[in-house]
């Protein structure tokens, strides 16, 4: 059996299991709500990274296979003297597969783009989440790091905000490199066809 604890500012006698319509933010449950969020949060920027490192992965294997094919199936039968005709189906089938397999790495690192918007969007969100919570907190720590940090120009901030472009930098560059790929392969296998 619970006992009641010391009368509330509102006039109510709050428990451990009872719930207090007048006043939903009660401090021990708002310090709890407050740190599993910034727990979330902090596990959200994991997931990020560890996605970033995934979707690096990727298309760093994507372009180191296609530097293979590259090597395997055209410059290598070229330098055998086979005859010309293997010589432009093999690359003509090369720069096909190259061309192809381009597209999906570009279409990979536009995912990589999209989930890394969400993921940006995702954390605005949080930090918001946490500021309104803070506002019930006797310090609001998380609000005036931000703060400070604003404040100061020269200090991480501008660090944070250089990665985030970063971030965002890196997936557009690929899918460029793989559609320009793509292009080259397309192009010289259609002169090769035609």
């Amino acid at each position: 059996m619970s006992t009641p604890s010391q009368p509330s500012t509102t006039g109510h006698h709050d428990t451990d299991t009872e719930t207090n319509n007048n006043n939903p933010l009660r401090p021990i449950h708002l310090l709890e709500q407050y740190q599993l969020y910034v727990e979330i949060a902090d596990r959200t920027t994991r997931r990020r990274e560890a996605a970033n490192r995934f979707y690096a992965a990727l298309t760093t294997i994507a372009a180191v296979l296609f530097g293979v094919l590259v090597l395997d199936q055209i410059a290598i039968p070229a330098s055998r003297h086979l005859q010309a005709l293997t010589i432009q189906a093999l690359t003509i089938q090369a720069l096909t597969i190259l061309a192809t397999g381009s597209l999906f790495a570009a279409a990979l690192s536009a995912v990589w783009l999209l989930n890394n918007n969400s993921y940006q969007q995702l954390h605005q969100a949080q930090r918001q989440v946490i500021k309104n919570l803070e506002q019930h907190l006797p310090v609001a720590g998380y609000s005036e790091e931000s703060t400070d940090l604003a404040q100061n120009p020269g200090r991480q901030l501008n660090l944070l905000a250089k990665l985030a472009k970063i971030e965002h930098y890196v997936p557009v560059c690929y899918a460029s490199l793989f559609l320009t790929i793509a292009a080259y392969a397309g192009y010289q296998a259609w002169k090769l066809i035609g």
